[in-house]
């Protein structure tokens, strides 16, 4: 099978099992938190982010596979390394669930947005770390302030009471 193709465009097979890895990945979230509450008294409750989470990678899955069916046909050598992208995004992914509570979710969303930017996406150095300062000081804003939730510190635990 060479892939399936959609409205004229194909999404090489590579590109269309990992697409289907992470609509696993996504259901497994899904399903394994189904009976966890959205909200407990007026805040965001612990399937909140998971939910929250799995629509956002929804919509990036469904631009990946737009992106895989539009561009521009690949010699069969590239077609090969294609699929060791997403396998380092899955790998950023776990690191951030593995890094959370130990490194805190700052420092945590820091090292993921620049390991991505630097490394996955080839942007400058400069770029990629002033990038991951402000992905991860959005992070705690958003938290902190419009959310009102405390953020795991981890190493800066301290972070986790800042109140603005």
């Amino acid at each position: 099978m060479n892939g399936l193709t959609c409205f004229g465009h194909r999404i090489p097979t590579k590109q269309l099992v990992g697409g289907l890895v992470f609509w696993l990945i996504i259901a497994t979230v899904l399903w394994t938190t189904r009976n966890m509450p959205m909200y407990e008294e007026g805040a965001p409750g612990p399937r909140f982010m998971p939910v929250v989470l799995s629509v956002l990678f929804s919509v990036l899955n469904v631009f990946y596979w737009i992106e895989s069916a539009t561009k521009a046909a690949a010699d069969e050598a590239s077609d090969d390394r294609n699929l060791l992208r997403p396998l380092a995004f899955l790998s950023i992914i776990i690191l951030l669930a593995l890094c959370w509570e130990t490194l805190g979710a700052v420092v945590t969303v820091f090292a993921c947005a620049f390991l991505e930017l630097r490394f996955l996406e080839h942007h400058s150095w400069v770029k990629s770390i002033v990038a991951g300062f402000i992905i991860s000081a959005v992070a705690l804003v958003l938290f902190q302030v419009v959310l009102g939730v405390a953020l795991p510190g981890g190493v800066f635990e301290s972070l986790s009471y800042i109140r603005f």
